[in-house]
């Protein structure tokens, strides 16, 4: 099941072992998918910065803490040296 922006309400029938069924519903909010872009440099040294947008409203997390750090604002810092790819999976 593949709930759709901005909610979808579905009815699920639920039998125990012994027969006795009910039918709630349930009511799902889904939130659109984020816009995600770099604001700034796409390519940053050591020491320097770059900012990710949104800078609000969610949290940004970095998949290489030792290359580079991310703020919770999107502020990325160089940390090290190295190729690093940054990918943003949308689903």
């Amino acid at each position: 099941m593949t709930p759709a922006v901005p909610s979808s309400t579905y009815l699920v029938t639920v039998t125990n072992d012994i027969g006795c069924t009910a039918v709630p519903s349930l009511t799902i909010n889904v939130n659109p998918k984020p816009i995600v872009s770099v604001t700034g440099p796409s390519t940053i040294c050591v020491g320097s910065t770059t900012t990710l947008s949104p800078t609000t409203g969610g949290t940004w997390t970095s998949s290489n803490p030792s290359v580079a750090s991310v703020t919770n604002a999107g502020v990325v810092t160089g940390i090290s040296q190295e190729l690093h790819l940054l990918y943003l999976p949308i689903q």
